[in-house]
């Protein structure tokens, strides 16, 4: 074990614990899942080191040993470095830094004596979108999260997630405010001398897209801003990209580089956070049981880890050409055949001049309609995998836009309220995107579609029976058209009774508090 220690710290780092032998990738891109002492059968998300990488927190959702039990929000928990080498159980940070809602560390002071955390705590377990920090005790327990006082502080309906550098004085957020680009955007903010944070600055196009944009971590040193996202061009779901901060303003960014197969995927892949020399942990997602676990992984040279992503999308590419390659049949929770779930398919595509924002305002700004041909696609318990029955009901879709090329869009998920707001919201994501690649896969053009998530918070039906839960998880399509069919449409179906009718919106849940952390659901 000491040779192989001594192979991958620098002299100067023996000095303290490095992760256990079986848990250390032994080879540059590889990535190693960690034991059952940090993941379990639930989900873990947002591994952070402490600077004497001694700790790692990290938080862990729908778990019944978390505050609240596995229908609330999510908790800190916290692994110790043991004399072994191993990454001892991991416990819950307790109160009061956990509670019913949803908690995450999102950064940690040098001397570790100082945590920050998204979400302002307020009485009777109430919390609101922010940051907040705790210094711990002599006894080793933690203060009452303080909130920071950040200037403008604007966010719309979504989830935040936040990465305060060690220095205390670089705040980088994600979430919705009035200037985003598309859906969660990455934003900058400073301490200013009277130790409050300037008002949010968008850290720009380059970086920022239509889709959402999270789990940011900078790293000084080196200038690099790591974070993840599903509005640049990846494997699949979300990826991690990394983009280094070309001067003072932080909006001048390189061109983000996805950190290809040794970290992305065809799933959901997100917070990579460096841990030492090349070291760094990051969030993958199961295929099996759709719930995100912590992997470590040993970084490759850049220039190593463009050639590995341009073969595999080269193979992937080929794979295309010669008409996709079918899945092995592999049958899903609910019985349904996967192969049309095969990433490999290709993708119709239109050529299209104009930039993916400006696609989008434009749908956007379409008129809305509702139509009985297109009922809501339902979805099993905490999945995402499409049913039999909704891809018949997408298959109508394909035809009717094929006829009607004019026509877009609109795929909204929604869930059950079932678990906390953060595992909801990414899971009407998924479900959205999950209707949104059948139909791309089919022949429809990513231009034509929007897909939006809202997590639990608009229902059609109360959540106090199963038959209303089940109601609640769906993805509803829109056809979304311009004001001359609007118009045409109204006429036509008033005259048939209503069988089309603008889309209006269900009754709203009540807001229960801002989200964090991104990932999970039901």
């Amino acid at each position: 074990m000491l040779r192989l220690l001594l192979g991958l710290l620098p002299i100067w780092a023996l000095w303290a614990p490095v992760t256990a032998l079986a848990q250390v990738p032994k080879l540059p891109g590889t990535a190693v899942k960690l034991d059952t002492n940090v993941n379990n059968k639930f989900e873990e998300i947002m591994p952070l080191l402490s600077p004497d990488r001694k700790s790692l927190y990290f938080v862990r959702s729908l778990c019944p040993c978390n505050n609240g039990g596995a229908d609330a929000g999510q908790d800190v928990w916290v692994s110790q470095m043991g004399q072994d080498g191993q990454w001892q159980r991991a416990v819950s940070l307790g109160m009061p830094i956990n509670n019913t809602a949803n908690n995450a560390v999102c950064g940690i002071t040098p001397d570790g004596n100082t945590i920050y955390l998204t979400n302002i705590y307020e009485r009777k377990q109430k919390m609101e979108p922010g940051i907040s920090f705790s210094k711990k005790q002599a006894d080793g327990s933690w203060t009452v999260p303080v909130p920071v006082k950040i200037a403008d502080f604007v966010i719309q309906r979504g989830y935040l997630g936040a990465f305060m550098l060690p220095d205390e004085k670089t705040l980088l957020l994600t979430m919705k405010s009035d200037d985003a680009v598309g859906r969660e955007d990455l934003y900058v903010s400073f301490k200013e001398a009277d130790g409050t944070f300037s008002k949010p600055k968008n850290l720009g196009k380059t970086i920022n897209t239509v889709g959402f944009e999270i789990s940011p971590f900078y790293s000084a040193k080196d200038s690099t801003l790591y974070f993840a996202s599903n509005g640049h061009e990846g494997y699949g779901d979300a990826d991690i990209f990394r983009t280094k901060r070309l001067d003072d303003t932080w909006t001048k960014w390189s061109k983000p580089e996805n950190m290809g197969p040794q970290t992305n995927s065809d799933g959901f892949d997100a917070y990579l956070s460096p841990a030492y020399d090349s070291l760094a942990f990051f969030v993958k997602e199961d295929p099996e049981v759709r719930f995100a676990d912590i992997y470590m992984v040993k970084l490759e040279d850049p220039a190593v880890s463009k050639a590995r992503k341009d073969s595999a999308l080269l193979a992937k590419q080929l794979a295309n050409q010669k008409g996709g390659k079918k899945g092995k049949g592999k049958k899903g929770g609910n019985g349904d055949d996967d192969d049309d779930d095969d990433p490999k398919k290709k993708f119709g595509t239109d050529k299209d001049p104009r930039s993916p924002e400006e696609i989008y305002r434009e749908l956007n700004a379409r008129n809305r309609l509702r139509s009985s041909e297109f009922e809501s696609i339902l979805f099993d318990f905490g999945s995402a995998r499409l049913r039999s029955d909704g891809k018949k009901l997408l298959d109508r879709a394909v035809t009717y836009l094929k006829k009607n090329p004019t026509v877009g869009i609109e795929l909204v998920g929604h869930t059950d309220s079932v678990a906390g707001d953060l595992f909801n919201q990414i899971l009407s994501d998924k479900r959205s995107y999950s209707a949104k690649e059948y139909l791309m896969r089919n022949g429809i053009s990513r231009n034509r579609i929007l897909n939006h998530g809202f997590g639990k918070q608009i229902y059609v039906e109360e959540n106090t029976s199963e038959q209303g839960r089940q109601r609640n998880r769906r993805c509803e399509l829109i056809l979304l058209v311009t004001k001359e069919e609007f118009d045409a449409y109204k006429e036509r179906f008033a005259s048939k009774g209503g069988s089309g009718v603008p889309a209006d919106q269900p009754k709203s849940a009540p807001k229960s508090g801002a989200k964090s952390a991104p990932k999970g659901g039901k």
